[in-house]
């Protein structure tokens, strides 16, 4: 089961930061027979995503802390190509399609 957390940083009088964390608590949760693929993975940061059905949504990276560190709104496609240099490690994929109403979450190794 994955849960996000959403953690305010106060001063004492404002809000100094606001951060959104997903924690993955099984290596279960992610999706390995999907119908969206990931290519090439691992790779340098630049990296496709193909969906077997048009996707109206978005999908967001969380870093290995669970800290958002990418977020992308999808209208009517069905193949995304993201160039991002992100530091090399391992990152969680989450996909949100409103028009089926599914989360797909899936595994995104970045390397040198």
């Amino acid at each position: 089961m994955n849960s996000n957390v959403m953690m305010n940083v106060y001063d004492g009088t404002t809000n100094i930061a606001d951060s959104e964390f997903c924690f993955v608590n099984s290596i279960l949760d992610l999706n390995s027979d999907s119908h969206i693929k990931l290519f090439p993975n691992p790779n340098n940061g630049s990296f496709s995503l193909q969906m077997d059905d048009v996707v109206n949504g978005k999908f967001i990276i969380f870093n290995s802390v669970g800290e958002i560190i990418y977020e992308q709104m999808i209208s009517s496609s069905d193949f995304v190509t993201i160039e991002q240099n992100f530091t090399p490690g391992f990152y969680i994929l989450k996909l949100i399609d409103n028009k089926s109403k599914t989360i797909t979450t899936l595994k995104l190794i970045v390397q040198n």
